[in-house]
């Protein structure tokens, strides 16, 4: 066949090593992930309060207690947290591809170990995988 087998030397030390990287990695992105929401959502909340406390200067009525603000305002006040949520978006398709990549890994490792990687085989239940625990939750 070619490929690596469990026979060659620190194949399953470069599996699991790559598995833990991708685990760090996945905590990581849930983190940023978490804090960009936030910080969106709280910018989504700033604009808000632009456009029901403020007027533009070329619409303003004389006597008015809204602020008069430039128009380029209106206009870029939802920019900064629309890029924020395409990021975050950008950010969770990365995390959808790297759970696909660590179930392969996963898989991998089950395959090296000598151990079944279906859960319905008459095998004896593999050691639980990440991916498993993610599919029971």
């Amino acid at each position: 066949m070619g490929g690596p087998t469990a026979h060659d030397d620190g194949f399953l030390d470069r599996l699991q090593a790559e598995l833990h990287q991708l685990r760090e990695d996945d905590r990581a992105s849930n983190n940023q992930l978490g804090t960009l929401l936030s910080v969106a959502l709280g910018l989504l909340i700033v604009v808000v309060g632009i456009y029901t406390q403020t007027c533009p200067l070329s619409a303003c009525p004389p006597a008015t207690s809204l602020t008069k603000v430039p128009s380029w305002v209106y206009l870029a006040a939802p920019a900064l947290p629309a890029l924020i949520i395409s990021f975050a978006a950008i950010l969770s398709g990365l995390s959808t591809q790297r759970s696909y990549y660590s179930r392969e890994i996963e898989r991998q490792i089950l395959v090296a170990t000598g151990q079944s990687d279906q859960l319905n085989s008459s095998d004896p239940a593999p050691v639980p995988a990440w991916s498993h625990l993610q599919l029971v939750l």
